[in-house]
């Protein structure tokens, strides 16, 4: 409604304020709100904003090109960086003045450098090396920024933990009382010698974090044998603790499969459920549940068997607490569908964990939460995030 002239001096303004006291880490949109309120006393809610309706010539725009693939143009740089993470990291790699390692099985690489200035030609970048998890080896590779950097840095130094240190699955399972021998046999595993390598991995990962953090200070020889000599002499009794863990979570997995098939095929609470077992203990679900709450895993499925069996003198109330679930799981979905391609990071993963608490504190009181929870601090984890 203003002219073109009185529309051009708030442009100015509002550019000249976000260079002076715009905070350049928060979203444009929500800057730029800042700035006119300030100036015109005018308040525009984020959810007022439509930056997909600009129009294409005016957004910023990417053309990424190689020498073997063709060019990709796109307008979400991020989108973009992690589809061609691997690739990139196979070029800084080979780009890196160290010579890459593949197949060590122990620390023969000598120091792992946390940032590397890399050079080809004209051309220079930064790369962040790391430890990598190779399956039965670990090597060395240069990834394309921190963020993976630390994951699977993490993850090749619990590997190599694994490898580097005696085998005590031997004497677990000697120790393992029958019924959880039983136990371990009814997991979604391929076998039990997967779920007891598994229940190892997990066992190395905890006793290494609870003593060196997030792993990324082990970048050299001398940290990494401190630290593997710490994990030595308590492997064993943590692996005994984490299959004992494991079989308490497939004894009650096993009563909700049998609860599930007294509910009708298509009862709401079957699929939600159903949906929800899927979701906590499938394959290498031992290893991919970070601590604390893998230890909180019994608790979640025996909730489950605990509103199944309440289910049949309550359907209306069961429908009411589902809805919350529902709609609290839409807002979670959303915000990890804004997340990066591969694993999640930490502080959104846990906010999954929260929405257990939830289901606990909705259809199992009586096994009481972890954590004081409702679908109110549930959403506003989301939005911090988010």
């Amino acid at each position: 409604k203003e002219s073109s002239a009185a529309s051009d001096v708030y442009k100015r303004q509002a550019l000249g304020w976000l260079a002076e006291k715009g905070d350049h880490h928060q979203p444009f949109c929500l800057e730029l709100g800042r700035a006119l309120r300030d100036l015109t006393g005018e308040v525009v809610a984020p959810g007022d904003w439509h930056p997909e309706q600009v129009s294409d010539h005016l957004q910023v725009g990417f053309r990424i090109t190689g020498d073997t693939s063709p060019d990709l143009v796109t307008k979400d740089l991020g989108a973009a960086q992690d589809k061609l993470a691997d690739q990139v990291s196979r070029v800084l790699t080979s780009a890196s003045t160290s010579r890459a390692t593949s197949q060590a099985t122990s620390w023969s690489f000598g120091e792992v450098p946390r940032r590397q200035n890399l050079r080809r030609g004209r051309t220079s970048a930064v790369g962040y090396p790391a430890v990598v998890d190779e399956g039965s080896s670990v090597g060395v590779k240069v990834l394309d920024s921190p963020t993976r950097q630390l994951m699977q840095h993490a993850r090749g130094v619990r590997r190599l933990l694994v490898l580097t240190n005696p085998d005590p699955t031997n004497w677990v399972v000697a120790h393992l009382p029958n019924r959880e021998k039983v136990a371990l046999a009814h997991s979604p595993y391929a076998d039990v010698p997967s779920l007891l390598a598994d229940a190892r991995l997990k066992a190395v990962d905890s006793l290494a974090r609870e003593r060196s953090g997030d792993l990324s200070g082990i970048r050299d020889k001398e940290s990494y044998t401190q630290l593997a000599e710490a994990v030595r002499p308590e492997q064993a009794d943590r692996m005994r603790q984490v299959v004992s863990t494991t079989a308490l979570v497939l004894t009650h997995r096993l009563d909700v499969l049998q609860a599930l098939e007294r509910l009708p095929a298509g009862a709401d609470a079957r699929r939600d459920v159903e949906q929800q077992l899927e979701n906590l203990v499938f394959g290498h679900f031992i290893s991919a549940t970070p601590d604390p709450w893998f230890n909180h895993v019994p608790r979640y499925v025996e909730a489950m068997t605990v509103r199944l069996q309440a289910w049949a003198t309550g359907r209306a109330r069961d429908d009411q607490h589902l809805a919350i679930i529902d709609e609290v799981e839409a807002d979670y979905a959303e915000l990890c569908d804004r997340q990066p391609e591969g694993p999640l990071a930490p502080e959104v993963e846990e906010i999954a964990f929260l929405i257990e608490e939830l289901r606990v504190s909705l259809f199992a009181q009586r096994l009481r939460t972890a954590v004081p929870v409702s679908a109110k601090r549930v959403r506003q984890a989301i939005a911090r995030l988010g």
